[in-house]
């Protein structure tokens, strides 16, 4: 399904930023740039000048440039560059766009600055909270234990049951 129509241009902007690295660092991205120019998405020379390059990191620094060229000169072009990257047929060769497009699906990396931040330890009123799971105050009991004279191992218990929670914690937030 596509979730573009869903997201204003500003949204997609953010979102192309935050990603740019990401993007960059694809294995073998020459059928990426060759779709891009098909779509003429990039103009021949600046393609040109990315697919010259031999060295691994000296392409994904051009390829990061070509897409910083994108979102600072280009900004109307990127609304197609996701319509264009999130064809099946390229999403087939680059399991990077594939996450990409599934991680589209929850929203929220596109939410903006201004909108307030989703508190991982919700109110004690919102069912399947943590502290109506137990899990809080469990959280709190190994806080209190940990203390200076505690030994190694029973820091590193400590450590792998509050990541645990952790982990629970934003797994559970992804799912929602």
């Amino acid at each position: 399904m596509n979730r573009l129509p869903f997201f204003d241009d500003e949204q997609l902007t953010r979102w192309f930023r935050r990603k740019k690295t990401e993007l960059s660092c694809m294995e073998k991205p020459q059928t990426l740039l060759n779709h891009l120019r098909d779509h003429d998405l990039i103009p021949e020379d600046r393609y040109k000048r990315v697919i010259s390059v031999k060295s691994k990191d000296r392409l994904r620094t051009r390829v990061y440039e070509l897409l910083d060229w994108i979102e600072k000169k280009q900004p109307e072009k990127i609304r197609p560059f996701w319509t264009c990257v999130f064809r099946d047929s390229i999403m087939e060769v680059y399991p990077t766009l594939k996450k990409l497009h599934s991680s589209l699906s929850d929203g929220q990396n596109l939410k903006t600055r201004s909108e307030p931040a989703q508190n991982p330890l919700r109110t004690r009123s919102e069912p399947g909270s943590l502290e109506s799971e137990g899990l809080l105050e469990k959280k709190r009991v190994q806080k209190r234990s940990a203390s200076p004279q505690s030994t190694p191992s029973k820091r590193k218990r400590l450590k792998n049951s509050i990541c645990g929670i952790l982990f629970l914690t934003t797994s559970s937030s992804e799912l929602r």
